[in-house]
């Protein structure tokens, strides 16, 4: 994170009422974990996409990404998982 991120986190932390939170969480840690240990998420292609002229992978869950920008569902639902988790800690 960089620092203008903790300190506006910091002042919106003052300026919650009781019982209220913010949370946050490091995507960009987790995009880079992805790509440097990919077997502990499931995957085995992190530097091209599933979809590539037209012709879909035969695993897509295997892959980072669908085509040249977007995750896959299955990464969508990896960090729908992550995000959960952090919520109800």
């Amino acid at each position: 994170f960089n620092n203008r991120f903790k300190s506006q986190y910091a002042e919106l932390q003052n300026q919650l009422l009781p019982g209220q939170r913010v949370l946050t969480y490091d995507i960009p840690r987790l995009w880079q974990d992805f790509t440097i240990n990919p077997a502990s998420y499931g995957l085995s292609v992190v530097d091209q996409p599933c979809l590539s002229r037209n012709i879909v992978c035969p695993h897509p869950n295997e892959y980072l990404f669908w085509d040249s920008l977007h995750p896959t569902t299955y990464i969508h639902h990896k960090l729908a998982i992550l995000l959960r988790d952090v919520i109800r800690s």
